[in-house]
């Protein structure tokens, strides 16, 4: 009987380890080395509810989520990562945005991000240049050690933009 009681208890402990490992946001919890991020998700110039938002890090789906009232989300993402949140479209199609958390190691104060999805391709006039734009990563949001905070990386912006035209 005792060798159960002990077996019990190691299970019971195992469980609970792994309940609060395997939480995406656990890390978050117990550290407050996290990026926020949130925006709006737009379509035709209209905010959109009810959008899945998959958040994938280091290529590995870890959650997903669906935008609120006014085209709303948020979520926590751990620093010194490559994250990926991808917006699906009705499940038609979806677009991409590319978060890297890495940051100095003497950053002390991180700033939340904030950002708009349009979801539509609005500088593209042919469909076949709007799903060759639509499978690439729309942006990549990286530090920027002169600003000090998170940000759009606007070279890859514009380069995707020539490319499409």
């Amino acid at each position: 009987m005792p060798h159960f009681r002990y077996l019990f208890g190691v299970l019971l402990v195992s469980i609970f380890l792994l309940s609060f490992s395997s939480h995406p946001n656990s890390y978050q919890l117990a550290n407050d080395s996290v990026l926020t991020i949130s925006g709006r998700v737009m379509l035709d110039g209209k905010t959109i509810d009810k959008i899945k938002v998959s958040i994938f890090r280091d290529n590995q789906l870890i959650d997903s989520i669906f935008t609120g009232q006014n085209g709303k989300f948020n979520y926590d993402l751990i620093l010194n990562s490559h994250y990926a949140l991808t917006f699906d479209i009705y499940g038609d199609y979806h677009k991409t945005l590319v978060i890297e958390t890495f940051i100095p190691e003497s950053i002390t104060d991180i700033k939340p991000y904030n950002c708009i999805i349009r979801l539509d391709a609005e500088f593209v006039n042919d469909p076949e240049s709007a799903e060759m734009y639509l499978d690439f990563p729309i942006g990549i949001v990286k530090f920027d050690r002169e600003s000090g905070k998170f940000e759009l990386d606007y070279h890859y912006s514009r380069s995707r933009i020539r490319e499409v035209k």
